[in-house]
Order: structure tokens, then C-alpha cells, then sequence
């Protein structure tokens, strides 16, 4: 299965490049390449200066254009890197989002994770559902529901660019409104992979005895179009 057909995978990354991390789990990194005008594979070990690092999120590729991210190329970020089809001699400049480690995942975090781990953002799948959008050989057409979770910890505390501090079940809620602005200005960027971005539910922060982390919760729900 391509790295795009998980849809959840696709998702957070796109978290990644519209969240800044509080902590500075990650960092910008820029290089470039040139086209050749045949189908190309960039790898990112190859241009990376530290190689204990690993790249999280592309946030741009652009030539003499910006490129769109799934229409113009491709991201792999378990084989950590991008393919397409370039145009020969033109140089284009990549930045990317490179760490030792990151914040925004699949499923819940661990519970062995300490206080520096927090705050996180995990995504995962609730329900989904499919209708075929013709006869029986045709694409189908399927509609998911996604849980988005905002963790904090109390002692954290992180001022946000209008100088407001948050910690705790405010900075949970404040990681969940600013998450709905993301999507209203940026959702473009998962089209064609998922779109008709709808919000679903979701609830103020609480305490979780458990992990001793606060919790608010999204629900969104989007489509996609199986081989899309």
C-alpha cells in the first residue's frame, strides 16, 4: 500500500505543517535539486546535514511555482522521501520539517511518556463508512470520521504569539480552536486525497487520571475516493 493511501498518515503530517510545535520538537531545513524531466525519487537522507534526524512534514516545494503537495508530487515518509516528475533545469528549493522526534501521531500517546513529551496531538480513525459511485467495478467513495485528541500536561506552559500564556485544560482547548482555523484556511493542501472537511462534535479538556494529561477531543469526519 502507498504511504497516501493511509489517509491518517496523510492527515497528521498535514498537522505538522500548519502546527507550530510548542516545545521546537521541529525545525525548518531547506535544500534544493533539479529537475531532469523524468520521473525523479528525492531522497532526503541524501541532503539532510544530520543524519540523526528525520523529516515529519514537507511544508514546500517550489521551482519557478509553488508545486501542490499529492497533485505535483508525492511524500513518502516512511521511505523518507518525494517523488514526481520535474522540469529539467529547474531548480527547485524544498523546505521540510526535521527532528530527533515529533509531537502529532496516530493513536493515543504512550503511557509511559513523561512531562517533556507534552503537549501532543494524536489522530485516529472512529468509523467509516463507503457507497459505490456507479456499478459494481466502479471507485467508491468513502466517508470517514476522525478523532483528533489534544494531551497537555498542568506544569507546561506556552505563550502563544499575542503574548497569552496557556497550560493545562486551557492550552488543550486552545490547541483544539486553533486546529478548526488550520482547516478552515489551509485544507486545500489535502485535496484530492481527503476533502469535504466537516466538523463533526468534540469536547472541552478533562482530566485524565490515567496518563495525568489533559484531554479535549475533535471529531471530524472527510472523504476520500478509493485509488484516488
Amino acid at each position: 500500500m502507498a504511504y497516501k493511501d493511509n489517509r491518517v498518515k496523510v492527515l497528521c503530517e498535514f498537522l505538522r505543517c500548519n502546527f507550530t510545535d510548542p516545545r521546537g520538537r521541529l525545525t525548518s531545513f531547506t535544500f534544493t535539486f533539479t529537475g531532469t524531466g523524468s520521473a525523479q525519487t528525492i531522497n532526503f537522507s541524501d541532503n539532510l546535514t544530520n543524519t540523526s534526524n528525520s523529516v515529519y512534514c514537507v511544508y514546500s516545494v517550489t521551482g519557478s511555482t509553488a508545486l501542490k503537495k499529492w497533485r505535483n508530487y508525492d511524500l513518502d515518509l516512511q521511505n523518507q522521501n518525494i517523488t514526481g516528475t520535474f522540469t529539467n533545469g529547474t531548480i527547485y528549493t524544498v523546505i521540510v520539517g526535521i527532528g530527533t522526534t515529533c509531537w502529532i501521531y496516530e493513536e493515543n500517546p504512550d503511557i509511559r511518556l513523561g512531562t517533556q513529551n507534552y503537549p501532543r496531538i494524536s489522530a485516529k480513525i472512529s468509523s467509516n463508512n463507503g457507497n459505490r459511485l456507479g456499478r459494481y467495478d466502479s471507485d467508491m467513495e468513502v466517508i470517514t470520521t476522525y478523532a483528533i485528541d489534544f494531551w497537555t500536561t498542568k506544569k507546561y506552559v506556552y505563550t502563544d504569539t499575542d503574548g497569552i500564556k496557556h497550560s493545562g485544560a486551557d492550552l488543550a482547548n486552545y490547541l483544539q480552536r486553533i486546529f478548526i482555523n488550520y482547516f478552515q484556511t489551509s485544507v486545500d493542501d489535502l485535496y484530492p486525497l481527503l476533502f469535504n472537511f466537516k466538523i463533526i462534535g468534540g469536547r472541552g479538556a478533562a482530566f485524565e487520571p490515567v496518563k495525568e494529561v489533559f484531554r479535549s477531543i475533535t471529531t471530524i469526519e472527510m472523504k476520500h475516493i478509493i485509488g484516488c
